[in-house]
């Protein structure tokens, strides 16, 4: 869903700071204060000289870290929607979920 983080984006690109919007997943565990864990979630990454790619989670207040699970980046939710397609017909309902665990590592 669009929002505020393409503001930043904009506010960013702006005052010529290379940024982009980032659209994925957050893994929070059990018993987090995160929000974003049971749906697609947005963040914004701004380039920062020296250190590279920074991201910001503006919705949470926090540095994206890597319990932020990067799918796309683009200028703008448009650019990297998590899902699109068209459905022609009726009578249907479509119940989505979204899951993630973390995977031991070897």
């Amino acid at each position: 869903m669009p929002g505020y983080h393409a503001c930043h984006v904009r506010y960013f690109t702006s005052k010529n700071i290379p940024s982009r919007y980032v659209s994925g997943y957050l893994y929070v565990g059990e018993n987090s204060a995160l929000v974003g864990d049971s749906a697609t979630h947005a963040w914004v990454e701004v380039m920062v000289p020296g250190i590279g790619w920074v991201g910001l989670d503006p919705t949470n207040n926090v540095e994206a870290l890597e319990n932020h699970i990067r799918v796309g980046t683009g200028r703008d939710y448009a650019d990297v929607s998590p899902l699109q397609s068209v459905y022609r017909g009726g009578g249907h309902t479509l119940d989505v979920k979204v899951s993630v665990n973390l995977i031991d590592q070897y």
